[in-house]
């Protein structure tokens, strides 16, 4: 399990978002908490950044 740390700005964002959006966020942070390894959830960028 990995620990979550939020900054003051992730959380006066998050704040201003629409309830159903930050469901989804919750959703997503906590996939993230709970994964064993979180860079498997994520998508390999490819080509110039």
């Amino acid at each position: 399990m990995w620990q979550i740390k939020y900054t003051a700005t992730f959380l006066r964002q998050y704040s201003k978002l629409d309830a159903q959006i930050r469901l989804r966020v919750d959703s997503a942070i906590k996939e993230i908490e709970l994964s064993d390894d979180p860079v498997k959830l994520g998508v390999l960028k490819t080509g110039p950044l």
